[in-house]
């Protein structure tokens, strides 16, 4: 296996991992398709089967022949570390340069790889220990041997779990809506109560919330533990 103090990847080769975490984030199960990674990617599917092979040698994915790969401990922590970077440089952009969210994401893609760890942990300091990104995605917490769940729906929360709200994949009625009612990236909640055809009533701060069960369904959470610390970002656009 390979050593991840020492072990140094090019830029493509962690934008293949990097890319592999989000499609996962985004909902897909893995194995993940080649050809779904080469979409993502923008390249051709042979170049794709290639460095999949080499990341497979190296020990970083499984590579299921027909199926496609299946991210391993040390590959998802190296992507973690990767978009740790880059969703602090996002979150920086946005707050402190007023760049909007895809300017910031399209300049922080090439600032995450050069960025050393000193730097990256500097930031996350002086951006008041955030935990999603202006896009409303989680950023991985520092500790790379720590794998983070990806995103699921409050929906499929059951009473007495507590979670976080990670990003609101609607209408921007149905976001405006939830925003006034404090359900935002960020927010801590717990699940009070499931009402008939999916309707949750939620505690979110000192307010209970009832939402419907297919707002519910497009609100994306992060299950937490009753008590863990949630730093909430706010962003107007989200």
């Amino acid at each position: 296996m390979p050593n991840l103090k020492t072990a140094k990847l090019s830029e493509s080769e962690e934008m293949y991992l990097v890319t592999a975490v989000q499609l996962t984030e985004a909902g897909s199960t893995e194995p993940i398709p080649l050809s779904q990674l080469a979409q993502a990617l923008s390249i051709q599917p042979a170049s794709v089967n290639q460095m999949v092979r080499k990341l497979a040698d190296a020990g970083y994915v499984n590579y299921l022949p027909y199926k496609g790969i299946v991210l391993l401990p040390d590959g998802r922590r190296l992507a973690n570390r990767v978009l740790r970077r880059r969703r602090l440089w996002e979150l920086f952009l946005v707050k402190h340069l007023e760049l909007s969210p895809t300017e910031a994401d399209a300049l922080a893609c090439r600032l995450e790889h050069i960025t050393p760890s000193n730097v990256a942990e500097r930031m996350f300091q002086f951006l008041d220990r955030p935990s999603v990104s202006p896009l409303g995605l989680p950023i991985p917490p520092k500790n790379a041997d720590v794998v983070i769940d990806p995103p699921q729906p409050l929906s499929l929360l059951t009473i007495g779990q507590h979670a976080e709200i990670i990003r609101l994949e609607m209408d921007p009625a149905g976001t405006a809506f939830l925003h006034a009612e404090g359900i935002r990236p960020g927010a801590a909640i717990t699940v009070l109560a499931i009402a008939y055809q999916g309707a949750v009533l939620l505690q979110a701060g000192e307010r209970q919330v009832t939402i419907t069960g297919s707002l519910a369904d497009n609100v994306l959470v992060i299950h937490r533990k009753h008590g863990e610390t949630v730093a909430a970002t706010k962003f107007e656009n989200n």
